[in-house]
């Protein structure tokens, strides 16, 4: 069909039946924030630190931006942003890994509770 509405009819149906789940990719699959009373040097130290727990159990590749560590590897890519008073987990899980989101949230919120109280 012209235009792709083809493709779009058959997303549709199987929307409604299930087979395709119903979410916008803009959206982050993991969105965490968390206030803190740390200053930007302390912050980012405890930033380093939830870095390396996720990294020793997930094997993500980071590095800083700014005052965003960016983390990445296969079928997940996000950030840990430090603002005045709040650290912020964005995070997008691929398909397969969107099955452990509850157990890779649970990790993120148990380091970021540790270090940011």
């Amino acid at each position: 069909m012209p235009g792709g509405l083809g493709r779009w009819r058959v997303d549709r149906v199987a929307r409604r039946i299930g087979a395709i789940p119903i979410t916008d990719p803009a959206m982050p699959s993991i969105d965490i924030r968390r206030s803190h009373d740390k200053s930007i040097k302390e912050a980012r130290a405890a930033v380093e630190r939830v870095a390396a727990k996720i990294n020793e159990k997930f094997h993500v590749e980071c590095g800083w931006n700014g005052n965003s560590l960016e983390f990445e590897r296969s079928g997940v890519h996000g950030s840990i942003s430090l603002g005045k008073g709040e650290v912020r987990v964005v995070a997008n899980l691929g398909f397969l890994l969107s099955a452990l989101k509850g157990t890779i949230e649970s990790e993120i919120h148990k380091y970021i509770d540790r270090e940011f109280g």
